[in-house]
């Protein structure tokens, strides 16, 4: 259990940035809209690396992505990087 820990504890150390997926569902401020509009990264603090919509695949969405409720998002940013995106997805505003 010890070198579990260990193991963990320096993987931490070696990666600050945590990447997740979340779905983009209903009822979301954000759907319709695109990144710039939301200013997603401003907001958050996280980068949108990817996108999943059905079996397609986009790496790299500029500006004008626009979120689409069955979407899933992929992101990066530190440790509280999850909360952060959903609070602002699924809050009922976008604080500039």
């Amino acid at each position: 259990m010890e070198k579990l820990i260990d193991y963990i504890e320096r993987f931490k150390n070696i990666s600050p940035f945590t990447l997740i997926e979340i779905s983009i569902k209903e009822p979301s401020w954000v759907i319709g809209k695109n990144l710039d509009e939301v200013k997603f990264w401003k907001n958050t603090g996280a980068t949108i690396i990817a996108y999943r919509e059905g079996e397609k695949i986009v790496v790299s969405p500029g500006p004008d992505y626009r979120f689409k409720a069955g979407d899933i998002i992929v992101v990066i940013g530190s440790s509280d990087v999850y909360e952060r995106v959903c609070n602002f997805i699924y809050g009922e505003n976008g604080v500039d």
